[in-house]
């Protein structure tokens, strides 16, 4: 009789920790160049440890561990550590040295609260503020330092048995004020991974690369859970050092032998950007089976540029890929075949704006005025997408159902009851189209700008600025701003110039200038912003709905 495969992460370790537990499983460098490296079978000794650790201090099976650390490290061994305990793990974001402490703790009481969180794990830089801040809000919360857990012996005793449901919590991507705790459970764990390591083409070959942090889903699931479970190494960067030096991703992925990497759009954008000869040498990178961008509508302009800049050194077409994801589905709903370039599909500007239908060109030749979208792939197994009553390459809200997907918000029953349709399907909140089976995300729901009665994708502005020496990369946005006189939305621009900018007024004319030529716009105000005064979601994109508050508020000139 065949023994049946393991399920729980907890369970898929142990097996690793036996039948390969002296080949390495995680790296953590650092750009000062130490690096801890553990085999399988340390990992799991290690996570055991802390999973006795959080037994030893009281912390019972099922109740919520809340991890807060700038340490990929402390995360994901805390992470770890609490799934052997049998407790419910959640990373949150860690704050930012730009954010007030005030404003993270605004956002991380009530996320604390909504969760019902039993302990908090925490870095030592962290001590004081969450002590004082647990005092301040007569929260009874326990409060345990990373570095004391981390040295736990793992002992003999026994570590609770499986609970064999939820496994872990994870957070929608948003500004952490508007953040939604999903609750995942091992059945939507294994179902997301094999799925996804299916359409992957995973083999143990592969090393994963990441510097995403291990808060949001893409970081958390695609390159640390997915990899642990199915028994292939990763290696995680601080992403709070890599955005210091996005160049620094180059020597750990030859280092590593690194074959997949997620990222999010702008990443692409900003590694094409900063990468120098000097960075790369004679590194070879066409040995990665794929750079995968994921987390934002993926713009055909900035993979050409990452090829284009990284060509030279064997980045090709078909190293490119696309995937369509969120917390809610634990995470990956559409991948895009591996080793093919992606699909792109060029169509009229007018009926897409005008109608929400997307037209292929067909053989009409292209123009300035074509608007291209790339594609974010196929469903996954079991996954199935739809496009809200609508037809082929009708653009409406994308809809979608799986055995990945998520139950309910946690502690948020409004916002579970809209998120579903009659007939039990997921909506999204994102905008997009189906052609010939592959989906194609063309923006949020949200966030669509819509001007003197035509839909505005505020990714096309934001594209157009982005492109004018003078703009920093990923610090521009674009939204909607209603003016009650006109009766229609005008639309607003707000950038974080170079620092070394020395005409800002020229700039804001310039932006002025391009937007109305390429996309036959006017701009209601261009806000030039102080570097890093733009507000960010968790995924580190500059939020719209936030800075749209923050403008209207009267920040940078608004009202």
């Amino acid at each position: 009789m065949k023994t049946p495969s393991p399920e729980t992460l907890r369970e898929r370790l142990e097996h690793h920790g036996r039948s390969q537990g002296h080949e390495w499983a995680l790296r953590f460098p650092t750009q000062g160049g130490e690096t801890l490296e553990l085999t399988w079978a340390e990992l799991v000794e290690r996570a055991r440890g802390i999973g006795l650790g959080l037994k030893r201090r009281g912390v019972a099976p099922r109740e919520v561990v809340v991890i807060v650390s700038s340490s990929p490290r402390e995360q994901a061994l805390g992470f770890l550590g609490a799934l052997f305990a049998e407790a419910l793990p959640s990373i949150y974001s860690h704050p930012s040295i730009k954010q007030p402490t005030e404003r993270f703790f605004a956002s991380f009481g009530p996320l604390v609260s909504a969760s019902g969180a039993a302990c908090l794990l925490y870095s030592d830089a962290l001590a004081p503020a969450f002590q004082e801040w647990r005092v301040a809000s007569g929260s009874g919360i326990a409060l345990f330092p990373l570095r004391e857990l981390l040295a736990e012996p793992a002992g003999d005793e026994p570590l609770p048995a499986s609970n064999g449901e939820e496994a872990f919590l994870q957070f929608s991507s948003g500004t952490t004020g508007l953040r939604k705790g999903v609750a995942i459970t091992h059945a939507m764990l294994a179902s997301q991974v094999r799925a996804y390591a299916e359409a992957l083409q995973l083999s143990s070959r592969d090393r994963v690369v990441s510097w995403l942090p291990l808060y949001h889903d893409m970081g958390l699931v695609a390159c640390l859970l997915l990899p642990c479970f199915m028994g292939v190494p990763s290696v995680h960067l601080s992403p709070f050092e890599w955005v210091q030096r996005p160049q620094w991703l180059w020597r750990e992925l030859a280092d590593a032998a690194g074959t997949l990497v997620w990222m999010p759009n702008f990443a692409f954008e900003l590694l094409a950007q900063r990468t120098r000869a000097e960075d790369l040498g004679a590194m070879e990178l066409g040995r990665v089976r794929a750079f995968i961008n994921c987390s934002e509508p993926v713009r055909p302009g900035t993979l050409a540029r990452f090829v284009e800049r990284l060509g030279p050194h064997g980045v090709r077409w078909d190293q490119l890929q696309g995937c369509y994801a969120m917390a809610e589905n634990t995470f990956a709903v559409t991948q895009t075949p591996m080793g093919s370039p992606p699909r792109l599909d060029r169509v009229r500007r007018a009926p897409l704006l005008t109608q929400g239908e997307a037209v292929a060109l067909g053989a009409t030749p292209p123009s300035a005025e074509d608007k291209v979208f790339a594609s974010s792939g196929i469903p996954i197994a079991g996954c199935e997408v739809r496009i809200s009553q609508r037809g082929e390459r009708r653009i409406g809200e994308i809809e979608i159902r799986s055995p990945s997907l998520f139950e309910a918000y946690v502690a948020n029953p409004e916002a579970t009851a809209v998120s579903r349709t009659d007939d039990g399907w997921f909506r999204t909140g994102d905008l997009g189209y189906l052609a010939e089976g592959e989906l194609f995300v063309t923006g949020r729901l949200k966030d669509l700008i819509i001007h003197r009665g035509t839909n505005l994708y505020p990714e096309d502005i934001e594209e157009v600025v982005a492109s004018i020496p003078g703009c920093r990369a990923g610090r521009v946005v674009a939204f909607g701003i209603t003016s009650e006189q006109l009766g229609t939305e005008e639309v607003v621009v707000c950038v974080e110039p170079e620092p070394d900018l020395e005409d800002p007024r020229a700039l804001a004319v310039r932006i002025r200038q391009e937007v109305a030529l390429r996309l036959s716009l006017g701009l209601k105000d261009v806000a030039l912003c102080e570097p890093g005064s733009l507000l960010k979601s968790t995924s580190g994109k500059p939020s719209r709905s936030g800075n749209r508050e923050a403008y209207a508020s009267g920040r940078w000139g608004g009202r």
